[in-house]
Formats: structure tokens, C-alpha cells, sequence
């Protein structure tokens, strides 16, 4: 039976998995500000992002064996402390292997179990949905003013101030500890083996991935496009809060109405649009445009692809797979683009991910024609 949990763990939790998610939620200023500090290179940004994702997707994969029969609040201890402390670590560290060394640390000690246990206590409580719609949207709360405030940050101090303020707030977030709901970060193994996932459940998880790739890979330099287009770190980063902000009302057009499974297919075609019309731009308003509407996009189409799988396809007992997808998704977009473009010149990273977002939209569309009458 699910738990009911008071309304000061479900915050303390949802502040928790807000943690776990921040650096990705303010990945663009965060690479930004480390390119002007030290002149890194987009290959090495792409890498040190793609390094800290990589961490949390290893860290979702091993938690759950590691951690089971430890308390949560143990756990969520320690991820908080090695998380400020590789943060403000940053501050200190000026080669490239060795940041991303570090931020794959970060990820794989520190925001893998901040973002798992939050998820996974969330997910298991009563109103699960109500609750990860809560969550999602808090999330572009956070991002939003993060994104604004580290900006001003970046601005006034550099990427040392950037990585000391990520710090700060890290160590703030042990103030939720003591409201988190008591027992083990992880319940048993269950004794019964899961059936295999069938090959349009594979389809659906690798389209999840795909379309994480397309995204990622365009949020984590829109930041530098913006800067390319004559803005400032300031000006920039807030624009990219704005952007940030209004993938609420994705969340909400989904949450507030129903709406036709088919609005997966559309936000598909609707992101990749945006995703060409942010980097083609040579103006401030298309930029701008393009960023909300990619926003609102990804945030109306993922409650739809976790519907798919388990409304439409009977696949509930799979949807342990999708924070991998997504993570493998996450962590690859930006060092596909890392790869593939440098400042100001991004035509072939484009081109790629658009491929991503192509493929991801055909493999969504057999599985919705897939769904039982």
C-alpha cells in the first residue's frame, strides 16, 4: 500500500531531488562560465558534462544494490557533503580531465543519490503523480532563479563565485534532512525476476534516450549562443531563466487538461523546430522564442512518454529503465555537441541531434500506432 507522507517530507524530498538535478538544470551558464575562466574548449565541456551524467546514471545503476538496508537519511548525508564538496572544489581546479574527473564524482557520489532516493521514496508514495508533476515543476522554479542568480554571479565574480554559490546552496539543503520520511533508502529485491522487455518497450526507451539527446545537447550551449549573439553572461543567463520558467506551462497543459496521447508525436516535431530556430538565429527575440517553446515542449512531451509505456503499453513494471534512458540521453547531447561545434559555429551539432530528435519521433510514432485498440 502506497505511504502517505506529511507535507513537510514530501518538501524536504522534492528540495532533495531539486538538488540532485541543479547543475543540469543550470548546465549552460555552469559551462559557459568554466569556458571563460579557463578557456576550455566546447570538446571539454562536452566531456566534463557528459562526465557528470555519466556519474548519475552509474550511480542509479549500482545505488540501489549498495544502499539497500541503509537508512535514506545516511545516504542523502553523505551525497549532500561529497556534493558540496566537489563543487566547491571546482573552484580550485583548472585542467579539463581533472574537472571532468571530478564532475563524474560529483554525479556518480553526490547528485546520483540526491536524485535516485528522492525519485524513488516520491515514486512509491501516495499520489505519486500529483507529487512528480510537483516536482517537475519546482524544478523549473529553481532552474529559472539559479539560472538568474548565477548568471549575476558569473558576471560579478567568475566561475570561482559560480562553483562556491553551487557550494552554498549544496550545504543549505541539510536543513531538509531531518523531515525526510524514516526507513531504508531502497525496499528489498523483489523474489519474482521481471519479464523481458518486449521490442516496442525497447523502442519506446531508446526513443526516451534519443530525445534526451536532442535536448540536452541544444540547452547545454544555449547559453554560449546567446553570448555569441552580443549578450551578456547577465543578460544571457537570464533569458536562459526565462526559457527555464516557462517549461512550467508545458507541465501544466498536461496536468491541468486532458490532452491526446498523439501531443507526444507533436512536441517532437515542436522541439526540433525550436532547437533549429535557437541556433540559426541571428537575432534575440527568434533565440528567445525558440528557447520557451523548447522548453514548454519537452515538459508537455515527457509525461506523455512515461504514459506510453505504462498506460498504453502495459509496460508499468519497465519504467525503472527510463531515468537510465534519459540519463544516457542527458549525458551524451552535450558531448555530441561539445564534439561537433565551437563558438558561434554549430551547423553539424545541429544536424546531428536533429537526427536524434528525428529518429526518437519515429520510434515514438510505432509504438503509438503499437497501443491496443
Amino acid at each position: 500500500m502506497a505511504e502517505k507522507l506529511h507535507h513537510r517530507a514530501i518538501a524536504a524530498l522534492i528540495a532533495l531531488g531539486v538538488l540532485g538535478r541543479l547543475v543540469e538544470l543550470v548546465l549552460p551558464v555552469f559551462l559557459e562560465s568554466m569556458r571563460l575562466e579557463h578557456g576550455f574548449s566546447n570538446t571539454s565541456l562536452g566531456l566534463i558534462a557528459g562526465a557528470e551524467l555519466g556519474g548519475i546514471i552509474v550511480s542509479s545503476i549500482v545505488l540501489m544494490p549498495l544502499a539497500r538496508g541503509l537508512s535514506s537519511s545516511k545516504v542523502l548525508i553523505g551525497a549532500i557533503l561529497f556534493f558540496a564538496a566537489a563543487n566547491l572544489a571546482c573552484a580550485f581546479v583548472t585542467a579539463p580531465l581533472t574537472m571532468a574527473s571530478l564532475r563524474f564524482l560529483a554525479g556518480l557520489l553526490g547528485e546520483g543519490p540526491l536524485l535516485v532516493i528522492a525519485v524513488a521514496l516520491l515514486g512509491k508514495a501516495q499520489g505519486a503523480s500529483r507529487l512528480y508533476a510537483v516536482f517537475m515543476a519546482a524544478q523549473m522554479i529553481v532552474g529559472a532563479a539559479a539560472l538568474l542568480t548565477l548568471g549575476a554571479t558569473d558576471t560579478l565574480i567568475g566561475f570561482p563565485g559560480v562553483a562556491l554559490a553551487l557550494g552554498a546552496i549544496t550545504l543549505a539543503c541539510l536543513v531538509a534532512i531531518p523531515f525526510l520520511p524514516a526507513g531504508r533508502a531502497f525496499p528489498e529485491k523483489p523474489k519474482d525476476d521481471a519479464e523481458k522487455i518486449n521490442a516496442i518497450t525497447w523502442r519506446v526507451l531508446v526513443a526516451m534516450g534519443l530525445f534526451h539527446v536532442a535536448i540536452s545537447g541544444a540547452w547545454a550551449f544555449l547559453q554560449q549562443k546567446g553570448v555569441q549573439l552580443g549578450l551578456s553572461s547577465l543578460d544571457s543567463g537570464g533569458l536562459l531563466a526565462v526559457m527555464m520558467g516557462s517549461g512550467i506551462l508545458g507541465a501544466a497543459l498536461v496536468a491541468g487538461r486532458s490532452t491526446p496521447r498523439s501531443l507526444l508525436l507533436a512536441t517532437c516535431v515542436i522541439a526540433a523546430l525550436s532547437i533549429l530556430g535557437a541556433f540559426m538565429s541571428g537575432g534575440v527575440l527568434l533565440f528567445t522564442v525558440s528557447g520557451v517553446v523548447l522548453m514548454i515542449s519537452w515538459n508537455a512531451s515527457v509525461p506523455h512518454q512515461i504514459a506510453l509505456m505504462g498506460e498504453d503499453l502495459k509496460a508499468s513494471r519497465h519504467l525503472g529503465f527510463v531515468p537510465g534512458a534519459q540519463g544516457i540521453g542527458l549525458a551524451a547531447g552535450p558531448a555530441v555537441t561539445g564534439l561537433l561545434s565551437e563558438p558561434g559555429e554549430y551547423t553539424i551539432a545541429v544536424a546531428v541531434i536533429l537526427s536524434a530528435m528525428v529518429a526518437s519521433l519515429i520510434l515514438f510514432y510505432q509504438a503509438y500506432r503499437f497501443r491496443p485498440a
